[in-house]
Formats: structure tokens, C-alpha cells, sequence
């Protein structure tokens, strides 16, 4: 009952949405880009394509290890616990990738575009024009500028154990 009044409010906001668009007369003005990395919206990819049925997802994978030292440490710039333990971790990332493999499978490579974090560090300059061609922006060698410096990182050394404090 109450998934069906989030989905018809979700569908009445859509045609708000679209009613506004049609009343736009200039088409060829600058697009706007909405780029949010939070890991949560894996679990609402549906909900965000009916909302934004333009919109387009990409799914950056990253090394599982990496993952978890950087969950179990995440306190250290936050001041929050993200999961209790190792395991904790290890579901955390697993959930998230399980809902982008879904939406990849609903949704194809025409909606959903797997990046492997791993390349963009390995690779950046094909990578990211792979990235931009699914948006269908065109590339500038000022994108890699921003990779230069990593944010919002825990900075665990790849040496980390869970065990040791």
C-alpha cells in the first residue's frame, strides 16, 4: 500500500516534470548534469529513472579489499561508523553491487555504464573518455584534472589488516 503511493507520487511528479520540459522553447541551451556518488542510490536506481527518465547511471566498481579497509576506517574522517565489522563491510559492498548488477540487467549498457575504479586509476585518459561518450559529453584532457587529487577517502594503506588497530 504505501510502495504503490510512493510509485503513484513518483509518476505525478514524472509528469510534472514532463509538462515543464515541453514548455521549454530553446533546446539548444547548455544541459545540466546532476553527479552524485553516494553508494545508498544503488538501491533506488528504478525509482530515479522514473523520476529522471532521461537520466543515466554509471556503476563504479571497486576492488572489494579496498572497499573494506576503507569502511572499517571511515570513522577516521567522518567521526562515523559506517559497519560494526569486517563482515559488515563485506555485505555492505556486496548489497550495493547486486543492485547495480540488476540495473544493468534491467536497464542495459544504453542506461548503466560499468566503470572499473581500477581503470580510471590505471588507465584514466581512456577511461574517461569511455565515461563521456556514454554521456555524450565531449573529452577534454582538463577531465582528468580532478583524478589528480583523491576526496572523501579514508587513506588506508593497502597493508591494512582488519585485526590490527
Amino acid at each position: 500500500m504505501i510502495g504503490r503511493g510512493v510509485n503513484d507520487v513518483i509518476l505525478l511528479h514524472r509528469k510534472d516534470l514532463e509538462r515543464k520540459r515541453r514548455g521549454v522553447s530553446n533546446m539548444s541551451e547548455p544541459r545540466s548534469r546532476w553527479v552524485d556518488g553516494t553508494p545508498e542510490y544503488s538501491f533506488h536506481i528504478c525509482g530515479l529513472r522514473k523520476l529522471f527518465p532521461d537520466a543515466l547511471f554509471v556503476h563504479l566498481v571497486r576492488d572489494v579489499d579496498a572497499v573494506v579497509r576503507s569502511l572499517l576506517n571511515f570513522h577516521r574522517v567522518s567521526g562515523t561508523h559506517l559497519v560494526a565489522n569486517e563482515e559488515e563491510a563485506y555485505k555492505y559492498w556486496l548489497r550495493r553491487v547486486n543492485a547495480c548488477l540488476k540495473a544493468e540487467q534491467a536497464y542495459g549498457p544504453k542506461v548503466v555504464h560499468r566503470l572499473l575504479y581500477a581503470n580510471l586509476i590505471e588507465k584514466p585518459e581512456s577511461t574517461m573518455q569511455s565515461l563521456l561518450n556514454f554521456v555524450g559529453e565531449p573529452y577534454s584532457a582538463a577531465c582528468l584534472e580532478p583524478l589528480a587529487e583523491r576526496i572523501n577517502s579514508s587513506n588506508v594503506s593497502a597493508d591494512f589488516k582488519c585485526d590490527n588497530p
